[in-house]
C-alpha cells in the first residue's frame, strides 16, 4: 500500500505542472514549481537536503528548476497541439502538487511516530490471528534459504538441515542461562518471555560469547533466530557491541534460515533501534542488501518487503544527516 501511495504522490507532483502549462500558464508556473518539487524533496525525504552546504542548496534547486521547465514546457506543447482553450487558475495546480507532498509524506515511513505506528499495526494482527484457529492461518512462505529469496510460484522450499540439538557453549554458566531459551515454545513463544530469557543469558558472559552461541543455534528454529533477533537490535546491547556488526550478521542467518517471522521482528526492532540509537546503522545490513531482499520477497511478503524498505530508507536518511553534519 504504501508503494502505490508514494507512486500516486508523486503522478500528482508531475501532472501539476503539465497541467499548468497545458492551461496557460509559463514563466511564473516554472518559478512556482521549482519551489514546490525543493520542497517536496525536504518534506517527503527529511535529511536529503543539505542546509548547511550552499552549493548542494543550489545544485538541488536547479534540478527542481529543470523538471519544473520540462513539465511546464510539455504541458504547453500539448496546449499547443491539441488547442486546448482551457484556463485554470496556477493556485489551483499548487494546491494539487500540494496535497501530493502530504500524502507522499504520509506514505514515506521513517519517522519515530511512523515505528509507533507499525507497532500497532502489528499487535492488531495478534489480535486479528489470535481470533481465528490456528489450521484456518494463512501460511506464509519465507525467503529461500538458498537465495535468500522467495521462489515465485514454486512450492515453499524445504527448510535446511538443522542440529539436533543445541550447540553446547564452552562456558558452562552461558550453557546454564541458554536452558531458559530451551524450555520456551519453539513457535510462538511471546516476545516478552523471550526478552526475560535473553536478559539471563546476556548476564551470564561476555557478549561477544552471547552472540555467537545465540548465532550458533539460529539454524535451530524460529524461536532461536527470534532470540538472535532481539538480542542484536538491543539498544544496550548495540552500544556496548559497536563496531562488531552483529545486526547484519544475524539478518543474514535470518534469511539463510528462510524464516518470515524473526524477519518481520528483526525488521521492526531495527527500525525502532535506528530511531532511538542513530548510530546503530553502521552495524546493520547494507542498504543494497535490504532492497535486494525485499524486491524478492514483494510478491508472497508484502509486509515484510516494506518493513525491509523502510529500514532500508530509514539507514539512508541517516546517512545523509551524518554526511551533511560531518
Amino acid at each position: 500500500m504504501s508503494r502505490a501511495g508514494l507512486a500516486i504522490a508523486l503522478l500528482s507532483l508531475a501532472l501539476s505542472p503539465l497541467g499548468a502549462g497545458a492551461t496557460g500558464h509559463g514563466a511564473l508556473a516554472m518559478l512556482a514549481f521549482t519551489g514546490v518539487f525543493f520542497l517536496a524533496n525536504a518534506v517527503i525525504r527529511p535529511g536529503s537536503v543539505s542546509y548547511a552546504d550552499p552549493s548542494a542548496i543550489v545544485l538541488q534547486v536547479m534540478t527542481a528548476g529543470a523538471f519544473a521547465a520540462v513539465l511546464v514546457g510539455l504541458g504547453q506543447t500539448l496546449r499547443a497541439l491539441g488547442q486546448i482553450e482551457a484556463e485554470i487558475a496556477l493556485e489551483g495546480w499548487l494546491i494539487f502538487a500540494a496535497w501530493g507532498i502530504v500524502l507522499g509524506r504520509l506514505v514515506w515511513r521513517r519517522s519515530t511516530g511512523a515505528a509507533a505506528m507499525r507497532k500497532a499495526e502489528a499487535a492488531l494482527r495478534v489480535v486479528h490471528d489470535a481470533g481465528r484457529p490456528k489450521t484456518q492461518k494463512k501460511p506464509r512462505r519465507a525467503p529461500d534459504p538458498a537465495h535468500g529469496v522467495v521462489a515465485r510460484d514454486a512450492p515453499a522450499p524445504a527448510a535446511p538441515p538443522v542440529p539436533l540439538a543445541p550447540p553446547a557453549p564452552a562456558d558452562p554458566a552461558l550453557g546454564e542461562a541458554l536452558r531458559r531459551i530451551n524450555g520456551l515454545s519453539e513457535t510462538d513463544t511471546d516476545e516478552a518471555a523471550l526478552s526475560r530469557a535473553l536478559a539471563t543469558v546476556s548476564g551470564a558472559a561476555p557478549l561477544g560469547s552471547v552472540f555467537e552461541a545465540l548465532a550458533a543455534r539460529a539454524p535451530l528454529c524460529e524461536r532461536d533466530r527470534r532470540a538472535l533477533a532481539i538480542h542484536v537490535t538491543d539498544p544496550w546491547v548495540a552500544e556496548q557491541r559497536a563496531g562488531k556488526h552483529e545486526p547484519a550478521a544475524a539478518f543474514e542467518a535470518i534469511v539463510t534460515a528462510a524464516d518470515a517471522v524473526a524477519l518481520t521482528e528483526f525488521a521492526t526492532r531495527a527500525h525502532a533501534l535506528v530511531d532511538e540509537r542513530p548510530e546503530a546503522r553502521r552495524d546493520m545490513p547494507q542498504v543494497a542488501r535490504l532492497l535486494e531482499i525485499a524486491d524478492q520477497i514483494e510478491g508472497d511478503l508484502e509486509t515484510e518487503a516494506e518493513l525491509l524498505v523502510a529500514l532500508a530508507h530509514r539507514l539512508e536518511d541517516l546517512a545523509l544527516e551524518d554526511d551533511r553534519d560531518g
